[in-house]
């Protein structure tokens, strides 16, 4: 065997075995420093509120590792309260804040999937990427940690080639999306850039005084209901652990504790404390604040100092 045949053949096989081990050629075509900010972009996580009875989540799941076997794949959650785009914002938000740049989002909470709402994927200002439709989930990302650059899904290439159903975008144009992502491909290709966005009608908290007002944005599994005051903004108001503050809800007036941790007080009895994400939270111990004091998400509520 001649030495360029040999040469030729060593490259080949060399080529190979290393095209196997990534999602993508197009991760081939980058700089070495250009490759760590790839290889980070191959975590995708996911929220939705499609729950685990069905095939939903299984399916979307097998399609990323279609297209890109090498993906971490993690479940955020897909206990979303049906069509609740504020918990799934909510929820969404406090849970990217933790991951490393690069990483992909994918958030499914989509009444309006087959309509007219377009998909997108957001660039946001700390490097990570967000895939779902424009209808307000990414609402409190844009808002705290702002924006790079927006694009509209236009690419069918991008899209799940054996169709593209009315009803189920999460499978068909999220999942896969995400997944040209992890394998490397420029997110330009995804379709053009867009500068407007859908926005969720909610009112940010307010301190009017010593009064601050807010609404409940979760209730989690255990019925602590959170509310959208920054721990930030209760903080002005001085007020020392052990204080009893006045919450006003449903025409209702109850004087709960101000406590650091839920067994601050007896089982059973409510209380206020600032959730490990930051915001306002009314519990109970061993029990239910939801059900106790019959909240909701979306609801009114006020938290006053009567000193």
């Amino acid at each position: 065997m001649k030495p360029f045949t040999r040469i030729l053949i060593v490259f080949l096989l060399a080529f190979s075995s290393l095209s196997t081990v990534s999602c993508s050629l197009p991760f081939l075509k980058h700089t070495p420093a250009e490759k760590e900010v790839l290889a980070s972009k191959k975590i995708i996580a996911l929220l939705t509120d499609f729950g685990n009875k069905d095939f939903y989540v299984g399916a979307m799941k097998g399609v990323i590792y279609s297209i890109c076997p090498e993906a971490t794949v993690v479940d955020i959650t897909h206990q979303i309260t049906p069509y609740n785009l504020k918990e799934g914002s909510r929820t969404l938000y406090h849970t990217a804040k933790e991951f490393p740049p690069g990483t992909i989002f994918v958030a499914v909470v989509d009444p309006g999937a087959g309509t007219k709402r377009r998909s997108m994927v957001l660039l946001t200002l700390d490097e990570k990427y967000f895939v779902g439709p424009d209808n307000g989930i990414f609402n409190i990302v844009l808002r705290e940690v702002g924006v790079r650059k927006i694009y509209q899904i236009k690419n069918p290439k991008w899209m799940r080639q054996k169709g593209v159903s009315k009803t189920f975008h999460g499978r068909d144009i999220f999942a896969p999306v995400a997944a040209h992502l992890a394998a490397g491909w420029p997110v330009e290709e995804v379709g053009p850039e867009i500068k407007a966005y859908s926005l969720l009608s909610s009112k940010p908290a307010k301190r009017r005084g010593n009064l601050i007002e807010g609404e409940v944005t979760v209730i989690d599994h255990y019925g602590n209901v959170i509310l959208n005051i920054p721990g930030e903004l209760f903080k002005e108001l001085g007020l020392k652990r052990g204080v009893k503050l006045q919450v006003h809800f449903k025409n209702k007036k109850v004087k709960l504790k101000l406590a650091a941790t839920y067994g601050a007080v007896p089982e059973g009895e409510g209380m206020i404390i600032i959730s490990g994400g930051g915001f306002l939270e009314l519990a109970v111990n061993r029990g239910s604040a939801a059900r106790k004091y019959g909240l909701e998400v979306g609801e009114a509520v006020t938290i006053e100092n009567p000193d």
